[in-house]
């Protein structure tokens, strides 16, 4: 009974929206696109996100050009020699950390040296958000992947310059240019705001961040909390 009701309740839901929210914690109201209303006690908000969609480095238009999610969709890297390129869609324009490409690249890094390859891991920093990258970084450096580090606040493309079968990379240790050939360069990309943040933002009154994403109302204090008071009034009072 319980599964054929969550059946159900999928059923109806799927591809509709929320109209309206009014109440208070313990008692919401909530209306839907296909006219179904529901009493509810809590509201659980889950945006998700999209990756960013690059155009550095000729991505689209070279074939030897690929993505980290290009990988984990079943591209392969028939190359010997690939470079990796972290931030790509973070940490520039307004846009912070996406806190998880540290820990593909490096793992990518890694598949990649199995397969026989030779890496390059080019970055500004490697942002070791839990104890699992430290020892990915450990790995990886142990397999023979190579790291270069750029300057920390240059544009990608600034400090990376792409010619026809190499990349002319500014190394922040050598403090000088250096040349790194590639067959094939991967693209780590980040994430962004998904398209119905906006709309979410609108009806639950959620605050966001610079970048677009919802925020917490506090970083580790109240991670899944918001910032908006408990009591929501509805839109159309």
């Amino acid at each position: 009974m319980v599964e054929e009701a969550r059946e159900v309740g999928v059923k109806f839901m799927l591809g509709t929206t929320i109209k309206d929210v009014s109440g208070f914690t313990g008692n919401f109201h909530v209306v839907l696109s296909n006219g179904v209303e529901l009493d509810v006690g809590a509201i659980i908000v889950a945006t998700g996100a999209k990756p960013y969609a690059p155009t550095e480095f000729n991505y689209g238009k070279d074939p030897r050009v690929l993505t980290t999610l290009d990988l984990e969709n079943g591209k392969t890297v028939d190359g010997r020699n690939v470079a990796i390129i972290n931030c790509v869609g973070s940490r520039t324009s307004g846009r912070g950390c996406s806190r998880y490409c540290c820990a593909v690249g490096l793992s990518k890094a890694i598949e990649l040296r199995s397969q026989g390859k030779n890496v390059v891991l080019i970055y500004r920093d490697i942002m070791g958000v839990d104890p699992e990258v430290e020892d990915l970084y450990k790995k990886a450096r142990d397999a023979g992947v190579l790291f270069i580090r750029i300057p920390r606040k240059a544009e990608l493309t600034e400090a990376i310059r792409m010619d026809t079968n190499k990349l002319i990379v500014h190394d922040v240790e050598l403090g000088d240019d250096v040349e790194v050939p590639f067959d094939n360069v991967i693209l780590n990309i980040g994430l962004m705001p998904s398209e119905d943040t906006d709309e979410v933002s609108k009806i639950l009154r959620l605050s966001k961040d610079q970048e677009g994403f919802l925020m917490e109302a506090h970083p580790k204090l109240g991670p899944v909390d918001t910032m908006t008071p408990r009591n929501i009034h509805s839109r159309c009072s």
